[in-house]
């Protein structure tokens, strides 16, 4: 009888205890399956919003920030490419000649065939100073694109920068038989006579330091 008596006593406490334990569950946050790569997909989307306003705007410093946050928030690797792109032409919009050529770079060993990063990257080696390997970049970029007149008159504009003035004289020749009614060669003629009228003028005057 004794015995009888305890056990409706121990069910209760067994019901309180389990009571207990789903009123706690009911004031906790239980995670949901995915629920975390959600979360982290959205703060990702977040700063890349962000970035792409700054970018919009600008203010390629900020936008460089919230693009590096994207990346370390992106655990799929899913958004690297396409952000490694807008990285590249924030750091070439702001004039940061080293950043940009490896982000161009990085993105041109994946995709070695792609016309427009090998003129990004010619771009900014003339843009760095480095004309040699920029004139060797346009100059297989003319060759492989003919009908692209673009190329041509950058290769021209690089060639007159580069003071490689009979390799530009034959290119604008080109530029003349290509694309005879492109309104851009009077003044890429005019960039080429230009240096040349300014060495003449400066020769007279050197002749009478001399004297």
């Amino acid at each position: 009888m004794e015995n009888n008596m305890k056990r409706p006593h121990f069910t209760t406490l067994v019901f309180s205890s389990v009571l207990v334990f789903c009123s706690s569950c009911a004031g906790t946050h239980l995670p949901i399956p995915g629920e975390k790569a959600v979360i982290e997909s959205n703060i990702e989307n977040e700063y890349l919003n962000i970035a792409k306003a700054y970018e919009n705007l600008k203010n390629y410093t900020k936008a460089l920030e919230y693009y590096n946050l994207a990346v370390k928030a992106d655990k799929s690797g899913n958004i690297g490419n396409s952000v490694d792109y807008s990285m590249g032409r924030c750091y070439a919009l702001s004039g940061d000649w080293k950043n940009a050529l490896s982000k161009y770079n990085s993105l041109l060993e994946k995709d070695p065939g792609n016309v427009s990063l090998k003129s990004s990257v010619a771009y900014i080696l003339a843009m760095k100073g480095d004309f040699e390997e920029a004139c060797s970049r346009y100059e297989a970029l003319v060759s492989e694109n003919p009908q692209d007149t673009s190329l041509l008159k950058n290769y021209i504009s690089v060639l007159i920068a580069a003071e490689k003035n009979e390799r530009a004289e034959e290119m604008i020749l080109l530029l003349k038989e290509s694309f005879p009614d492109d309104k851009d060669i009077e003044t890429i003629e005019k960039k080429l006579k230009k240096p040349e009228a300014e060495e003449k003028e400066a020769a007279p005057a050197e002749e009478e330091n001399k004297k």
